[in-house]
């Protein structure tokens, strides 16, 4: 809370996160990595590619990913995003760290 020095005005600010921002929080350092990970495989930044793949997110991380996979395809200017509960055999992933977790990405 922050008063104005007349004490006519107070303004209140929530800093508490909830499951929404937290869920947006995991999307953007999603974002982030792949379109890192989209400059070091040389894509075109204006290319929309076929998929992102994410794997190795713990169940409460996928489930609330779920709900953002259009943003986030979006985001990384892919058609889908395909999350899995562990890597598929014929995808070039690249392990990266959020949040100390460990996750795989690819793009194609």
């Amino acid at each position: 809370m922050v008063e104005s020095e007349q004490k006519d005005i107070a303004v209140f600010i929530d800093t508490t996160r909830n499951s929404t921002l937290i869920s947006m929080g995991l999307v953007k350092d999603i974002a982030r990595n792949i379109q890192q990970l989209r400059k070091e495989r040389g894509f075109v930044p204006t290319d929309i590619l076929a998929f992102a793949h994410i794997s190795k997110l713990d169940p409460d991380d996928s489930l609330s990913l779920e709900n953002y996979k259009k943003e986030l395809a979006y985001y990384v200017r892919v058609k889908k995003v395909i999350i899995t509960p562990d890597k598929l055999e014929d995808i070039e992933y690249k392990e990266v760290e959020i949040d100390g977790k460990k996750i795989l990405i690819s793009v194609q």
